[in-house]
C-alpha cells in the first residue's frame, strides 16, 4: 500500500513538472522546482530505506518509483539551468560581443582562404604532358574537377594558350577577362568578373610553358538576385558557415570605389567597428583579401540580440526536459505493467518444491528424527510375514537339520 501511494506521488510530482516544462518554466518559482525535487528524493529514501517487505506487488514498485525520481531530477534541473542560463547570458551579452565577432570573421577567413587555394588546387596538381594533346587537355580538366572539394555545379576549370587562346574547359565555364589572362604569373591572381545575370571569381596561375590555368567559381547564380548589382550574397559554400553567418557579403570589383574602400580598411586595420538597428547591436566589417592583397569582398558581421541568443537555451533545455519527461513515464509504465522490479518472484511449482512437499513424509513411511538425520529404511517383508528357510537371523552358529 505504502508503494503504490509514493508511485502515485512521484508521478503527480513529474506530471506537475510537466504541465510548468510545456510553459516554458513560467508557472512555478525557482523554490517550487526546488522542493518538489526534494519532496521526490525524501520519497525515494523512505522505499530505499525501508525494511524489506514479503510483499511481492510492493517489491515490483520499486524501480518504476525510482525511475520517476530520477525523471523529476532532470526535468528540475532543466528548468533551473533555463533559469540560470538566461540571467548569466543577458548579465555578460554585450560584454562579449566584440570576441563572438572575432572568433566568426576568423571562422570567414580560414575558410575563404582554403576556398581559395581549393579554386586552383585540383588543376594545379595535374600533369599537363609537352607537347599538349587538345583532346587528352580535356580529360585532365575532367578528371581535376571530380578531384575538387567544392560544388561541381559552380565550379569550371579552363586551359589557354600563351596568346589567350581557349584551348580546353569543363565544368561551369565562361571566358576569363582578357587582362587577367595578360597580366597571370607564376603565383595566382584572382579576379571578380561580371556579366548581365551572374558573378564569378577567376583565378588564374601561369605554368613555365606559358600556358594559362583557369579556375572559375560561380558565386552568385542567377537565381540568387533580380539585379546583377545586388552583391550582397551568402558564402553557403564555406564549410563552417553555419558556424560564422549570418552575415552580409558586398563582392568588390576593380575600380575606383574599391579602391577608395581598400584605402579605407588600411587605415582602419581592416576591422571595422560599428553599430547597427534600434537595439544598437555590436557589427563588425572587414575586407576579404587575396593571397596577393587585393580586396575581392567585404564582410559584415552582426552580433547576435541576447534575447535570440536566450531563446535558442531555451529551446534545447524545453527538448531536454520533454525527452527527460517522456523517458520516465514510459520506462515506469512498462516496469508496472510488465512486473520486472526487482521482487518478481517465481510461481509455485515451477522449478523449486514447495517446502511442505519437501519434508512431509510419504504413507507410511516415517518422518525425519528429532536429530535432523533419516531413519533407515524399513526391511522388506514377504507377504504374510513368513521368513524365507534357512536365512540367518544374525550371528552364531546355523541350526542343526
Amino acid at each position: 500500500m505504502i508503494s503504490a501511494l509514493l508511485l502515485a506521488l512521484e508521478g503527480l510530482v513529474l506530471l506537475i513538472l510537466g504541465v510548468d516544462l510545456s510553459r516554458d518554466f513560467e508557472i512555478l518559482p525557482p523554490h517550487a522546482r526546488v522542493a518538489l525535487s526534494v519532496l521526490a528524493v525524501l520519497g525515494a529514501l523512505a522505499l530505499v530505506t525501508a525494511p524489506a517487505r514479503r510483499d511481492r506487488r510492493a517489491a515490483r514498485l520499486r524501480v518504476p518509483i525510482l525511475v520517476l525520481v530520477a525523471g523529476v531530477l532532470l526535468v528540475g534541473a532543466a528548468g533551473e539551468a533555463q533559469r540560470t542560463l538566461a540571467q548569466r547570458i543577458a548579465a555578460r551579452w554585450d560584454g562579449g560581443a566584440r570576441a563572438r565577432l572575432e572568433a566568426r570573421g576568423q571562422i570567414v577567413r580560414e575558410d575563404v582562404s582554403w576556398f581559395l587555394e581549393e579554386l586552383l588546387r585540383p588543376i594545379a596538381r595535374a600533369r599537363l604532358p609537352a607537347p599538349l594533346d587538345p583532346a587528352g587537355a580535356f580529360d585532365i580538366l575532367a578528371s581535376a574537377l571530380a578531384r575538387s572539394r567544392l560544388p561541381h555545379d559552380r565550379l569550371g576549370f579552363a586551359l589557354y594558350g600563351p596568346d589567350g587562346s581557349l584551348l580546353a574547359w569543363d565544368g561551369n565555364s565562361e571566358p576569363a577577362p582578357r587582362d587577367l589572362l595578360a597580366a597571370a604569373g607564376p603565383s595566382p591572381s584572382y579576379r571578380i568578373g561580371r556579366d548581365e545575370a551572374s558573378r564569378r571569381l577567376y583565378a588564374v596561375l601561369a605554368t613555365p610553358d606559358r600556358l594559362r590555368l583557369v579556375g572559375e567559381f560561380l558565386l552568385r547564380p542567377v537565381s540568387a538576385g533580380r539585379h546583377p548589382d545586388d552583391a550582397r550574397l551568402p558564402l553557403e559554400f564555406l564549410p563552417r558557415w553555419d558556424r560564422a553567418g549570418p552575415a552580409h557579403v558586398h563582392l568588390r570589383e576593380e575600380g575606383g570605389e574599391a579602391d577608395d574602400l581598400s584605402g579605407f580598411f588600411g587605415r582602419q586595420g581592416d576591422r571595422y567597428w560599428g553599430r547597427a538597428g534600434r537595439e544598437g547591436a555590436t557589427t563588425l566589417s572587414f575586407p576579404l583579401r587575396a593571397p596577393d592583397g587585393s580586396s575581392l569582398a567585404v564582410v559584415t558581421l552582426k552580433d547576435r540580440r541576447a534575447d535570440q541568443e536566450i531563446s535558442a537555451w531555451r529551446r534545447a533545455s524545453r527538448r531536454c526536459g520533454a525527452l527527460a519527461l517522456a523517458t520516465a513515464l514510459l520506462a515506469a509504465g512498462a516496469l508496472v505493467a510488465g512486473g520486472l522490479g526487482p521482487g518478481r518472484a517465481v510461481p509455485d511449482g515451477a522449478g523449486v518444491p514447495h517446502a511442505s512437499a519437501a519434508h512431509s513424509p510419504e504413507p507410511g513411511r516415517p518422518g525425519p528424527s528429532p536429530g535432523g538425520a533419516a531413519p533407515p529404511p524399513p526391511r522388506e517383508r514377504r507377504p504374510g510375514g513368513v521368513r524365507r528357510p534357512g536365512r540367518r537371523r544374525g550371528p552364531g552358529p546355523a541350526p542343526a537339520h
